[in-house]
């Protein structure tokens, strides 16, 4: 039997809650979910949206960047849809809450 691998990768844009692009946020959770949906395990939907992500734009291995937070209620591993809820976003030092 042949295997053939392909890489995913999702968007790595996450809206801050708060700003102006807030509303994006539930239909960014929703690609990680339909990954999940079709048959990618969790973990690696949330790597094709990381990791992945970065690599492909070359910053994978960079160090010194500022990184940036986001707490989410419940388990992705478990129920990929604890992406949707998230509970805030720390970015640049800065909480952001919805």
């Amino acid at each position: 039997m042949r295997t053939t691998l392909v890489t995913i990768l999702l968007s790595p844009l996450m809206a801050v809650p708060g700003a102006p692009q807030a509303p994006e946020v539930p239909l960014r959770a929703r690609d990680p979910i339909e990954c999940v949906k079709s048959g990618q395990r969790p973990m690696d939907a949330i790597i094709s949206m990381t990791s992945l992500a970065a690599e492909s734009m070359g910053l994978g291995g960079v160090t010194g960047l500022a990184a940036d937070l986001v707490a989410i209620d419940g388990d992705p591993l478990t129920d990929i849809t604890a992406l949707q809820r998230m509970r805030f976003v720390m970015k640049d030092g800065k909480v952001y809450k919805q």
